[in-house]
């Protein structure tokens, strides 16, 4: 999965890209740990499956409008190799 790093080296630069990546994987790896349970309270309070399919379909374009946004307004950022 080359594609997180890329963007954040894209959005942020090279400076201080250890601590910054770090931040997302740990924000990505908390998300994940939340992700099953809330999805499984949907499907219980709900009983249906594609409830909790459109849920996650809304969460991945909540994703890509953020991500689009991030590269726009990370275009306008100094990016320096120190």
């Amino acid at each position: 999965m080359v594609q997180l790093p890329s963007l954040a080296r894209a959005v942020f630069g090279v400076r201080e890209f250890a601590q910054i990546y770090s931040k997302i994987g740990t924000a990505g790896a908390f998300a994940g740990a939340i992700a099953m349970p809330v999805l499984s309270v949907i499907l219980e309070k709900s009983g249906s499956w594609p409830v909790v399919f459109i849920v996650v379909m809304s969460v991945i374009v909540v994703s890509f409008l953020v991500v689009i946004s991030a590269l726009r307004s990370g275009e306008g950022l100094e990016h320096t190799t120190n």
